[in-house]
């Protein structure tokens, strides 16, 4: 059974109306136009929320790959998105904007 022992926690005291102001991210390696990727992760939080993931690069013009809005549950939640990139990204990486809300939300690895 999955406990997510090993989560990165989140705690988030107070927002601004910009849900990136609160972004936990990973970088990744190039993404390319006729290929097929998968994330996935499980998410939970200390009240019901919505969150949102990205996958964009780092500097501008900051191409978006995936931008996905999903809800967030006090349970864990196992989530998986398959895509093919429109554009080709070079220097990607892999975000969740948390600042929708207050409180604290876990990510881990499925």
């Amino acid at each position: 059974m999955f406990d997510g022992a090993a989560s990165a926690r989140v705690d988030i005291p107070a927002v601004d109306g910009k849900s990136w102001h609160v972004q936990l991210r990973q970088p990744l390696g190039p993404l390319f136009t006729r290929a097929t990727y998968r994330v996935g992760f499980a998410i939970r939080a200390s009240k019901p929320r919505l969150a949102n993931v990205r996958l964009q690069s780092a500097d501008a013009p900051y191409r978006t790959a995936i931008n996905q809005t999903f809800e967030v549950t006090t349970g864990w939640t196992h989530v998986s998105f398959d895509w093919a990139p429109a554009v080709s990204v070079t220097d990607p990486f892999l975000g969740f904007n948390l600042g929708q809300d207050t409180g604290t939300v876990w990510v881990d690895n499925t």
